[in-house]
């Protein structure tokens, strides 16, 4: 069995000279102490996280000129090919215009094909007339 020994108490006395106040300094003080050590963190986690912030709103500002000079040359461009634009316009005008002239037309080379085939070998078209 393994004894454990047990501290010694001092048998002199002790008395205690300080004001009560005093001891009401010494526990705000280390309070105090707590509280500092606590903020010091703290206020470094805030400053590294402003930092990050002002430094990602300077790349995003970086980036956004850039995107601004391209779309002053995207513009300039634009504008360049805007004969192309408008050539094109009107070449789709005119094929709508020619496609619905030709929906009422009649293909006369599918007419022709079916009439030459139904006449008899020997007979020939002279004169074909076709009214509207």
């Amino acid at each position: 069995m393994i004894r454990r020994k047990t501290p010694r108490r001092s048998t002199t006395n002790t008395v205690n000279l300080l004001s009560p106040w005093t001891f009401e300094n010494i526990a705000t003080r280390r309070l105090r102490r707590r509280f500092a050590a606590g903020a010091v963190p703290l206020l470094l986690l805030v400053a590294a996280g402003w930092t990050a912030m002002n430094l990602h709103a300077n790349q995003v500002e970086e980036v956004l000129d850039i995107e601004k000079g391209e779309r002053t040359t995207l513009a300039s461009q634009t504008a360049q090919l805007a004969p192309v634009r408008t050539f094109v316009s009107a070449v789709e005008k005119r094929r709508r215009t020619v496609s619905d002239a030709m929906r009422t037309e009649i293909h006369f080379s599918g007419v022709l094909t079916q009439l030459s085939s139904a006449t008899p070998a020997d007979v020939e078209l002279t004169n074909f007339a076709v009214t509207l």
